[in-house]
Order: C-alpha cells, then structure tokens, then sequence
C-alpha cells in the first residue's frame, strides 16, 4: 500500500496498491505468475504448464534455426519458449493479443537492447499522463472524493459507503436529467451525445472511453480514468524507436488491465455486488493502481528482454490463420495450433482488452429492449467469430487446418482438450466413447499426414467464472505430410 500521499486537484488519492508485488496477499496473485517466461494476461486455456511438454514435441521434429508458426499466439507463452532456437511467427486474430505478442516475441539479437537501452516510464509516459488525468479528475472531483472514501472505508471492513456508491453510479449512456448533483459536472461524459464528433479526429485532452463505457462496470472510476489516460501518453510517443516503445507500453497496459479486472479472471460478465463477499473483493481490485501495475508489467517485460537470447527474424502477424497460411511465402518447418476449445468466443472474454488496445469507440450491442447489455459488448461484427467455436463447423475447421499445414509441408503440433473440447461433443453421441471420439478425433489428421502421435496430460482448465474442471489435454504431432489432397475442406 502507498505509503505517502499525493495531492491532485486537491483530491487525496485513495490508499492502493501500487505494484505487482504488493497485490498477491490482497488479490490471490502470486510471484509464481512471473516465473520463468514473462507471463503476461489473464487468459482461460493459457499454455504456461504445458510449455515443456509442447516446446519438447516441437524440438522433437523441427532443427534448431527452422521457421516454427505459432497460429493461435494467445498470451505467448509457447512462443517465448521457441525465440532463442527459433524463428518464430506468432499470431492472432485479436488485436490486443497480437501487441503483446510484438512485445515479448518480436524482437532480434540487438533490437531487444536498443529497446531495453531507451525504455523510461516516467520520461516516455508521466508527462503526458498527468496532464490528461488532471482534466478528467477536474471533471469528475467530487464522484472521485467519494470513490475514494468509499474505497478506503472498505479495506477497512466498512462496506456501508462504498455499497451506497456502487448503487448510485451511473453507469453510460444517461439522460442529464438522471444525473444525481454529485455527478452533474461528468454528464459530458455519461450521456448519450458524449460521443458526438468521436468518430473523426478529437481533441486529445478529451478521450474517455474507458471512462465512459467501462468505470463502474470492470474498474474503479479513478483506474478507468487512468486507462484513458495511460492510453493517450501511449500513442503520443515519438521518437526512436517510437513504434517499439509504443507496442512496449500498451502491451503492459493490457496486462495490467487484465489482471487489476473487478471481473473474474475475463470480462465476460461483471460481478454482483449484491453480497458483502462480492463487494469486498471488488473494492480490493479497485483499490489497486493502474499505473503502478502497469509500471511494474513494462519492468518484467524489460527484465525478460535482458534474459532472453532472441534468433532472428522474428515477426507478429494479426490474422485470420486460413488467411495468414494462404499467404505465406515462408514455407513454416512447424506449424503449432492452439485453437478454441468451446463455443465460447474469446473475443466475447476479452472485449474490453480489445476495445482499450484498439481505442476506437465502437458502438455497444443493445438486447431486445434497446438497453445496452450488463457485459458492455461491441456491437457483433466488431467481435471475431471462430469456426472452432461454432458446432456445425468444428469438424470442417479442424480438416482445413490439417490441410493448409500439410499443403504447405509443414509438420504439426495440435492442442485440444478432451472431453470439453467441442469437436468431442460433437463426436461422443455418435461415438459413444472417449476413446472411440478420440480415434475419430485423430483420423482427421491421418488423412493428411503419414504419421500422427498423441501425449495425454491430466490437466485442470478454468471455466466460466472461477469454477475449474479437470480435463486431459492432448498435444497430437503430425509428420510427414501425404502429398495426395485427400483433405476436403
């Protein structure tokens, strides 16, 4: 927690906590998060525990200094274990996914040095940063005095206050005249017409997105109004290595969004405030400090550059995978695919690291009557939908993959989960046994490879909330790809 104050406009900022280090006994993270890779994201379906497996298969069948993809490059976690023997491509189709991909994978030999030599936070981002939250906290004073009362009186044990608050916040969009006076000087902000005139260029003193959509829902008024403000110090850098420097900081931001979420582990669903459990460990991630998380994110990231010999030629992709293979002109020794487990599209979790990486004011998807959903999605088409989460196209996802990876010559590294992986749902009616769906499972790589091989790992995988399940994880490797087409796709 800090241990000294800072003054603001006046405000005194509410007690926090100010640094990775300090969250773990408040917040249940713990240091193990950063051993050995960098881990970065709060991620269901992240590969940190099978990495040795995964990093052993591919070494199995793949020279050092070949070309490895990793297509489904998630939080990098397998391709941080290739870079120093590899050339890796990673990708993802997400936005946010894809920074802090070029953040930890994108780099060479030097490259990695001149940007550890440049890096400084309080030079690159504080300057730029006060002077856009001073403008925001003026407008939202005296509801930032409350918060942050509120906040402290609940790490304390005393909900009372800080409950009242939580009832009492508006939440975007609302009409003026609903506005409590405590919130009246933020109606810019909160009402329907705040967006007028965002869709061109705006002035940059007025950015508030996260602000607007997101405070009250995933984060504490004052930690949106940090995020707002972080983001525009982020896109104003210039300079040396402006780029670099810029993918650096967002990347770091991201995580920091991630893990600091009064969610759960994603932002699929805010949580209910109705019980004292639920409003205390809200208060706990709300209390903590954006900047300080974020600060100490872009620290572990620099520390992971200075530890990691990188091979050459590195490169991040943001694509759809069909499309990224269908373009390649480097044909890829090994492709590795991590697709989608369930029906469940990651884009529906993650939106809003997707909406912060990408900062664009997308219009929020309405119900049937015309509110604005409790989650605060995108619109539809702003949120990537996958095959492998769409039943009656699972099966057909899996044969193109097998078929665009061994058109190309490449071998391939597949993860999936059994049972819950939804082409086993798909097979077990039919098949009537695990064993029988995994046969089944497996032939759709045998069309296309002469020889395919299977690892089993006993695994437990988070779901929905914070509830876990224990499944088996299966890593199946494919080699020697059939010349003949006899994948139909």
């Amino acid at each position: 927690m800090l241990h000294h104050t800072e003054e603001t406009l006046g405000l005194l900022v509410c007690p926090v906590f100010d640094s990775i280090k300090e969250i773990p006994e408040r917040l249940g993270f713990g240091e193990s998060q950063f051993a050995g890779s960098m881990k970065t994201l709060w991620y269901m379906g992240a590969k940190g525990r099978l990495v040795p497996d995964i990093s052993e298969m591919i070494a199995d069948i793949t020279p050092k200094g070949q070309l490895v993809f990793d297509i489904f490059g998630g939080t990098g976690a397998v391709s941080q274990s290739l870079v120093s023997d590899y050339t890796v491509y990673a990708n993802d189709v997400q936005c946010y996914s894809s920074v802090v991909l070029g953040a930890t994978v994108e780099h060479g030999p030097r490259s990695s040095s001149r940007l550890r030599a440049l890096l400084n936070f309080d030079k690159d981002i504080r300057p730029r940063f006060d002077k856009h939250k001073a403008v925001l906290l003026k407008a939202f004073k005296e509801p930032i005095e409350k918060e942050r009362e509120g906040l402290r009186e609940a790490l304390d044990g005393r909900l009372e206050n800080y409950r009242r608050f939580v009832q009492e916040t508006p939440i975007y969009p609302c009409a003026k005249k609903d506005l409590a006076p405590l919130w009246k000087n933020a109606a810019p902000y909160l009402t329907e017409d705040a967006f007028t005139g965002f869709k061109g260029k705006q002035s940059r003193d007025q950015q508030h997105l996260m602000t607007s959509y997101y405070q009250g829902v995933y984060f504490s008024l004052e930690q949106a109004i940090e995020l707002d403000s972080l983001r525009v110090a982020i896109s104003e850098i210039e300079g040396h290595y402006a780029a670099r420097k810029r993918r650096h900081y967002l990347a770091a931001l991201l995580c920091a969004a991630s893990t600091s979420t009064s969610g759960t582990s994603h932002f699929a669903q805010p949580r209910n405030l109705k019980r004292d459990r639920e409003l205390k460990a809200v208060a706990k991630r709300r209390a903590s400090s954006i900047t300080g998380v974020m600060k100490d994110y872009s620290g572990k990231l620099k520390e992971y550059l200075s530890q990691t010999k990188f091979h050459s030629g590195n490169k991040v992709y943001k694509s759809d995978y069909r499309s990224l293979l269908s373009r390649v002109r480097r044909r890829p020794a090994t492709i590795y695919a991590d697709p989608p487990y369930t029906s469940d599209n990651y884009s529906r979790f993650y939106h809003v690291l997707e909406v912060l990486a990408r900062y664009d004011y997308p219009r929020l998807a309405r119900r049937r009557d015309g509110q604005l959903s409790k989650g605060r999605y995108p619109e539809r088409d702003y949120r990537f939908q996958s095959g492998f989460c769409a039943a009656p196209k699972v099966e057909n996802e899996f044969r193109r993959l097998a078929h665009s990876s061994s058109r190309l010559g490449s071998s391939l590294v597949v993860s999936y989960a059994l049972p819950t992986g939804l082409l086993f749902k798909r097979f077990l009616p039919g098949c009537g046994t695990e064993k029988r769906a995994l046969q089944q499972f497996l032939g759709i790589f045998r069309e296309c490879y002469k020889k395919v091989s299977l690892v089993q790992r006993s695994l437990m995988h988070s779901g929905q909330g914070d509830s876990n399940h224990r499944v088996s994880e299966l890593l199946v490797r494919c080699r020697l790809p059939r010349k003949a087409a006899g994948c139909a796709i």
